[in-house]
Parts: C-alpha cells; structure tokens; sequence
C-alpha cells in the first residue's frame, strides 16, 4: 500500500525482540496504524515502524512524516472519523498495553507498549 501512494517504507526491528500478545489483536491494531499513517504521509514521504526491547516491555513505533493528528491531509481521498486510533487502542488495552503519543516536530509517532515475553 505504501509504495502505490509513493511513500517510503521504512521499518526496523530488533530480531530478538518477543512480546506477550495476542497475534490477531496485535496485528489488527498495527495494521489500522499504518493505515493511519499511509494516509496521512504525502506521497515521498515517510511511514515506518520500530519495534524493540524498553525495559519490561516491548515499544513498537509507528511513525510518519505526515499532517500529524488532528490535521487532515490536502490529499486525503476520504476524511477519517477518528475511530481507528480508539479501536487500535482497545485491541492494545487488552493485552495489558497502552498507545502513547510522542512529540513530534512533522508527523505524528504512535509508540504500542506491551509487555515483553519472559526469555527462555
């Protein structure tokens, strides 16, 4: 989807990186994200996605060089309603995590905090 709207796709992920979640959930509540931040990213832009260790648990960022929230973008095909952010944050909330909203000078970064799976 990225690269039909001529965004750049840039993700970086710790390999021994493990959380504790449900795959479904999780994959839910990142693919409405990234969707989020596809869609507000003007074409060249960036979106990308970082996941590792902090501390006890795992961050998984999800970051873009859009309009930012609260900020529809000039070439958005349709508008949002907000829903999604509050969906992605129910599925997260679930598993015991929490979505928070980093500062960001352009864009907009939506870090996923969940707990780390205990290494074996």
């Amino acid at each position: 989807m990225a690269w039909q709207r001529g965004v750049h796709w840039r993700p970086r992920v710790h390999l021994d990186t493990s959380v504790l979640a449900d795959r479904d959930l999780l994959t839910r509540a990142l693919v409405t994200l990234l969707t989020n931040a596809i869609e507000a990213t003007p074409p060249g832009g960036d979106v990308g996605v970082y996941a590792g260790p902090a501390a006890a648990e795992v961050a998984i960022r999800v970051w873009d060089t859009g309009s930012g929230l609260g900020n529809p973008p000039p070439h958005a095909h349709r508008p949002g309603r907000g829903l999604g952010l509050y969906i992605a944050e129910r599925y997260v909330r679930i598993q015991g995590g929490r979505i928070d909203i980093a500062p960001s000078t352009e864009g907009t970064i939506m870090c996923v905090i969940l707990p780390a799976a205990p290494r074996s």
